[in-house]
């Protein structure tokens, strides 16, 4: 009977434990003032602090953005919108070979206000996790569901 119940609480850790590392935290806002009509550009621009091959699907990803975006009726532009969509992402693999990431996504812009120089921001999204493969997919995710709020 014992042995049955270390074998039950073995595979309940194994699965409690796999849920844990193959999964991402995410926070997420985004303002409805941020319309593609008071909006009059954006532009995608990524960031790129991810080693070993955690991050390899960069251009896939400005793509994606792009596309997306075009298709809420926003106008993208390839450099200097007055607005960017800017995806940051960190990661590295650990000695087990899982990837360790962190991205934030933000969109915003630099304004001058009332004699001041600020930052007015309409969206961020920061999430980190681990996954044995890539960030490649979760990071399209996340972009999904930010786009999918706009």
């Amino acid at each position: 009977m014992f042995s049955g119940l270390l074998k039950t609480s073995f595979w309940f850790s194994v699965i409690f434990l796999a849920s844990i590392f193959s999964s991402t935290a995410t926070a997420q806002w985004y303002s409805s003032g941020g319309t593609s009509e008071s909006v009059s550009s954006i532009s995608v621009s990524l960031v790129d602090n991810a080693k070993d091959a955690c991050w390899t699907n960069l251009r896939e990803v400005r793509e994606y953005a792009e596309e997306k975006l075009r298709l809420k009726r926003y106008n993208v532009v390839a450099d200097d919108g007055d607005y960017t969509f800017e995806i940051s992402v960190g990661a590295f693999r650990d000695n087990q070979g899982w990837c360790v990431y962190s991205h934030q996504i933000s969109i915003e812009a630099v304004t001058l206000r009332d004699n001041v120089f600020g930052f007015h921001n309409i969206g961020r999204s920061g999430a980190w996790g681990v996954n044995k493969a890539n960030t490649n997919k979760s990071i399209i995710s996340i972009i999904q569901s930010m786009i999918a709020e706009m």
